[in-house]
């Protein structure tokens, strides 16, 4: 008995690790790009303001929006897939996976996947 409860805070232990290190991985991908995306997009409105005219701060603020969108998906990535998996199964899970992938990249996908 006390050798499965030792096993059992080895494991437990184990798995805060893993998750604590997954948290990082994912706060530093959003701080390091994401971040910067925003704060780039946040100068370009402020300038936008006293100067509304200026077209390419218009288009460079576009390109970072659609760049801190795509991002988010990718940052968090390992743990929709986990979720979808968990609701629907590993099908299911794949056949998001794809779909987003397209979508995101503008891929056409196979859509002949088996149900």
């Amino acid at each position: 008995m006390e050798q499965r409860t030792a096993a059992l805070r080895q494991l437990s232990s184990r798995l805060l690790r893993l998750q604590d290190t997954e948290r990082r991985r994912i706060a530093r991908e959003l701080h390091d790009s994401l971040g910067q995306c925003l704060v780039g997009l946040k100068l370009n409105v402020d300038m936008l303001r006293q100067s509304p005219g200026r077209e390419e701060l218009w288009s460079e603020a576009e390109r970072l929006m659609q760049q801190s969108i795509s991002e988010v998906p990718d940052a968090f990535l390992p743990f929709f897939i986990r979720l979808q998996m968990d609701a629907a199964g590993f099908a299911s899970a794949a056949r998001w996976y794809v779909e987003g992938f397209s979508q995101r990249s503008g891929a056409q996908s196979d859509s002949g996947c088996a149900e």
